[in-house]
């Protein structure tokens, strides 16, 4: 029963779309999964014992150490998102690093698990531009325009719909 709830999780765990590992206090690496492997373009026994030092830049190592420093001291979860380097490639994660403790409560080290949100920001900074540039347009607009919802309720006016439906000018919606 041992053997299989080890495979279970060992199976699940190695093969998540995330990266999932962990580090001792002292900040190695003890556990890392394939994906996460892969991510650094090495073997998991080529990264095991090392620390963020020896694969990322050092002001992203830096900010990982005082990350995982901060979830060390208090025990508390840590979610984030960040900017990060992989293997030369610049992108964003999404990450959630806990506490491990031992029998007594003591905390021991930290686990990982980060995912690429990379083409989500991208999508959402796409978004936002698109928004900035329809207010643009139709504030600048001198054609009187609105927006309704599925009850035809005014849900956007443009400055010249506003302009032509003042209630001072006596005509009201």
């Amino acid at each position: 029963k041992l053997r299989e709830s080890e495979q279970l999780y060992h199976s699940l765990v190695s093969h998540l779309p995330h990266f999932v590992f962990r580090k001792d206090a002292a900040g190695r690496f003890t556990f890392v999964n394939e994906r996460f492997a892969a991510a650094l373009g090495r073997p998991a026994t080529a990264i095991l014992g090392k620390t963020d030092a020896d694969f990322f830049p050092p002001e992203l190592a830096a900010k990982f150490a005082a990350d995982d420093a901060r979830v060390l001291a208090t025990g508390e979860d840590l979610e984030l998102e960040e900017r990060t380097v992989l293997r030369a490639k610049a992108g964003h994660m999404r990450v959630s690093k806990t506490a491990l403790r031992d029998e007594a409560g003591r905390i021991t080290g930290l686990q990982v698990i980060a995912w690429d949100i990379t083409e989500r920001q991208r999508m959402e900074a796409a978004l936002r531009a698109s928004e900035a540039r329809f207010r643009a347009f139709m504030g600048n607009s001198p054609a009187a325009a609105c927006l309704k919802d599925e009850a035809f309720r005014l849900r956007y006016v443009n400055p010249a719909f506003e302009q032509m439906f003042r209630r001072d000018a006596g005509v009201l919606l």
